[in-house]
């Protein structure tokens, strides 16, 4: 009876087990299949160490690699037709970056149904690989399809794209790359000031007031939102390429930034934003003029009538600067160009720097001093002896020529001053 008991007892262990071990990650890629050379997963699967992949096709049917070593991936397709659940928080990720790992990828494709295909927890850089949501994005309203969470997390985005297909509803969308909670971003190459292609509805580039803070540095690309209001309603402040609602930093270097209403969308001036722009070119799809290249909300939530603070030393900004009729006291200009003179006069950093009515480029102050020439006759032989040159009449006269002279550069200088 004891014998048979723990027969019992041993078969039990071994079932209320089973559930955990279904649900156990695997360790590495199954085999390709021997037809197509397709890699199929079936499960979860999580590499560690030093990985390598060169040339495969792997169709991750729902599941996620999870990269918990060094991975260089080149040449690879990734592929989920499995859409994603955002009520059950079911993003059926295709790759998971975790803290402290990385992940090299050249040359690859993502190809999802679902939203955020690629999540970056710990480092990861792309070159030429493209990311591409294949269902209509409205779907998954307010996600992104790259994510880059927390003070561990570093997206470098050298080259590539991210598209999406269209929205059916304007309102609603997905956001290119999204930071959050400390992550930082770098897109486009230092040294060329090229960069990647991110066209999305939302904005390309964004974070959220609630999970700030980020560090954003772009050195060039080509940005796109599509999103746009066109009759006023309560979503217009989304409708930007580039949405900094939160704290951070956001430096631009370079690049073409095109939004639906706004260029740039800043509407939480208590969130402590800092945005510094020294090149690029900036404009929107709008046709309202109420609406600008910059969007600042008069007052938040909490009724702070703070202003981020704005520093533009460089760029082209092709439409009216700032939407309605609100100032930022934080926003200063010492540089760029601008199709809208006169709001950017407003802004001017100092009083040595003057907007060129030719072109619209800010420029140094000028002033051009005219000496009178001198129309003294040419001196002619003189019959009498001539009285010395550093006495008499002839050192008053010229005392009152150098005085003429003084005066005239004083006005000049007065009329610089005004």
């Amino acid at each position: 009876m004891k014998k048979f008991l723990s027969i019992a007892l041993a078969l039990l262990m071994v079932c209320v087990m089973l559930p955990v071990v279904a649900l156990a990650d695997g360790t590495s890629l199954p085999e390709a299949d021997a037809t197509t050379g397709e890699i199929t997963l079936t499960e979860n699967v999580t590499l560690s160490g030093d990985v390598t992949l060169d040339g495969k096709t792997i169709n991750t049917a729902g599941h996620t690699i999870t990269i918990a070593g060094n991975a260089t991936i080149s040449n690879c397709t990734f592929k989920n037709a499995v859409e994603g659940d955002t009520a059950n928080k079911d993003s059926h990720t295709v790759l998971y970056v975790s803290v402290g790992a990385t992940l090299n990828m050249t040359g690859c494709m993502i190809e999802s149904a679902s939203y955020q295909p690629l999540y970056v927890a710990g480092t990861c850089t792309l070159a030429s690989t493209d990311i591409k949501c294949t269902v209509a994005n409205n779907k998954y309203d307010a996600y992104s399809m790259v994510i880059v969470d927390g003070t561990s997390a570093t997206l470098n985005m050298k080259s590539g794209s991210i598209t999406m297909v269209e929205s059916t509803v304007m309102s609603d969308g997905m956001y290119g790359v999204y930071a959050c909670n400390g992550g930082s971003v770098n897109i486009g190459d230092a040294a060329t000031h090229t960069g990647p292609t991110i066209t999305s509805h939302c904005a390309a580039l964004g974070m959220n007031n609630t999970t700030a803070p980020a560090v954003w540095n772009i050195y060039g690309g080509t940005f796109t939102s599509k999103m746009r209001a066109d009759n006023n309603e309560w979503w217009k402040y989304f409708a930007a390429v580039l949405y900094a609602p939160g704290q951070g930093t956001v430096n631009i270097f370079d690049g073409s930034f095109t939004g639906g209403n706004y260029a740039v969308s800043m509407p939480w001036s208590d969130a402590g934003a800092a945005l510094n722009i020294s090149g690029g070119t900036f404009a929107n799809t709008s046709t309202d003029e109420n609406d600008g290249l910059f969007y600042y909300r008069e007052k938040s939530s909490n009724n702070n009538t703070g202003t981020p603070e704005v520093k533009i030393s460089g760029g082209n900004f092709n439409d009216t600067l700032v939407a309605g009729d609100v100032e930022n006291k934080k926003m200063t200009v010492s540089g760029g160009t601008f199709a809208d003179q006169e709001n950017a006069k407003k802004y001017i950093e100092n009083d040595k720097l003057v907007v060129n009515p030719a072109t619209g480029k800010v420029e140094s102050k000028t002033i051009t001093i005219i000496v009178p020439g001198d129309t003294t006759p040419a001196e002619t032989p003189k019959t009498e002896e001539q009285k010395n040159p550093s006495t008499g009449a002839n050192d008053f006269v010229g005392l009152a020529a150098a005085a003429a002279v003084v005066a005239l550069l004083g006005s000049a200088v007065v009329l610089r001053k005004k």
